[in-house]
This record gives C-alpha cells, sequence and structure tokens, in this order.
C-alpha cells in the first residue's frame, strides 16, 4: 500500500472546536472528541470508524503511528491504503489509548471507539 494525500479536512478549524466544546460536556467526551477528529482530520467515514481497531493506527513500538493503515474490507469500494495522521488526531489518538489502557490491557484487535 502506498501513502495517500492527506485528507482535506470536511469542516473548518473553528467548526471543529465548537463540535469539541459540545462533545467534552457529555458523559464520554474524550472518546466522541477523538471520534469527531479522526473523522474530520483524517476524512474516515462512519463506516470507517466504527471498523478501527488499534492495529490499524498503532506503531511497531505500541504507540500511536504517523499512518492510520485502513484494509479493504474497512474501506468504501475496498479502497483501503495508508492515510497519514495529523499531528493533533495522533496526540488525541494516543490520550485515547493511554486513558483505556488504564481499564484494561489493550489488544490490537480491540475496536478503538
Amino acid at each position: 500500500m502506498t501513502p495517500q494525500q492527506p485528507h482535506k479536512p470536511h469542516a473548518t478549524d473553528l467548526t471543529q472546536k465548537a463540535l469539541s466544546l459540545a462533545l467534552a460536556q457529555q458523559a464520554a467526551s474524550k472518546r466522541n472528541t477523538v471520534m469527531l477528529l479522526v473523522s474530520c482530520g483524517a476524512g474516515l467515514r462512519a463506516k470507517e470508524i466504527a471498523s478501527l481497531t488499534w492495529s490499524m493506527v498503532l506503531g511497531e513500538d505500541g504507540t500511536v503511528g504517523d499512518v492510520l493503515t485502513l484494509p479493504n474490507h474497512a474501506a468504501k469500494k475496498g479502497s483501503g491504503g495508508s492515510i497519514p495522521l495529523a499531528r493533533n488526531v495522533r496526540a488525541a489518538l494516543e490520550d485515547l489509548r493511554l486513558q483505556s489502557a488504564l481499564k484494561k490491557p489493550i489488544l490490537t484487535t480491540d475496536s478503538v471507539f
């Protein structure tokens, strides 16, 4: 798989900030905010977000890597590939990973969301 060009954001920075503020007031605020960032920042669709497992975002060292590897079975029309992660998306996923690891050990087959 060859790296694809970064997706263009679907929402402006201002819209993302407004949505993040609204999500911060919900019970699962961290998860929901990261989900928004993955959607807007990496350009993933709902089905792709629902299919996301830790193996698709973790690097060899066990932390979130620079690239999200989306397999064909998880992508629309079987068009998987490598999607570069913006710094803020990568940091949010890493925070979520650390928060999740406090509750139980994370398996690479576990769903991110």
